[in-house]
């Protein structure tokens, strides 16, 4: 549990790193983004605007979500399903028409001009008192920044590495680790400093194509020496990066 925390706390360092440095964010946004976590979540509803209906995220583990859009304060919230549909019950009861919303279970703090948004959901080991339940890193996913026919890496690992495709070397700090030109089958070697010494941390095969853009993800490792990551590969194509925009809503009664 301890090593969760420590871990934790690198991630919430992280945040900042993310955005670029960028200052503080604007009162209101707009933004359109996708989602994504290690693990399956389930249950999870956001408001597309302040007077809209609730919608709910679907989370895959090995690619990202479909494209979701937002317009409104900085902070976006996300709600517990279960929580909203007690909140819906109790607003159309006259007796309780000014029930409060619910609280939060995690909210994405949007750094200043991020347009286009790759979410990563991080679950905490144990609740917040505030009820925060997830941690939620936003990364600037900007096809300017992040163009086709590249990798980049985001790095939640909480430790710094060195990538490494052909002769091509990218430093990867916590946060987002840049990108990397490659066209083509990529070998993506890893190392990283261990107790003073360099020390290999890991290969990823995979391919790259010119009208494709591919995202490894890192998560702390699992193996008892701790310096091999677990890497998810996330691809966009061309022809899927302006997927149409979720529709589907959850039922909330007027």
């Amino acid at each position: 549990m301890a090593i969760a925390y420590r871990y934790l706390i690198c991630l919430w360092s992280f945040a900042a790193v993310v955005g670029f440095g960028q200052a503080l964010p604007p009162p209101e946004v707009t933004v359109r983004f996708t989602v994504f976590s290690r693990q399956r979540l389930a249950g999870l509803c956001y408001l597309p605007t302040k007077h809209s209906h609730p919608l709910g995220l679907k989370f895959f583990i090995q690619n990202k979500s479909e494209l979701f859009s937002y317009s409104g304060p900085a902070d976006i919230a996300f709600y517990a399903e279960a929580d909203w549909a007690r909140f819906a019950q109790a607003k159309e009861s006259e007796a309780t028409s000014s029930a409060l919303l619910p609280r939060p279970v995690a909210v994405a703090a949007l750094p200043l001009g991020m347009k286009e948004a790759l979410l990563l959901f991080v679950p905490l080991p144990e609740a917040l008192p505030t009820g925060i339940q997830f941690l939620v890193l936003p990364v600037n996913d900007d096809r300017v920044l992040f163009p086709l026919g590249h990798v980049g890496v985001i790095n939640a690992t909480g430790r710094s590495y060195m990538g490494q495709v052909g002769s091509k070397i990218l430093d990867i700090p916590p946060g987002r680790g840049g990108n990397i030109a490659a066209i083509g089958a990529v070998d993506f070697r890893l190392a990283c400093r261990d107790e003073g010494q360099w020390a290999a941390a890991g290969h990823h095969y995979f391919t790259v194509g010119p009208r494709t853009r591919v995202c490894l993800v890192l998560f702390p490792a699992s193996g008892p020496t701790g310096v091999g990551p677990i890497i998810r590969t996330l691809v966009d194509e061309h022809r899927n990066v302006d997927v149409q925009l979720a529709t589907a809503r959850l039922p909330l009664k007027k």
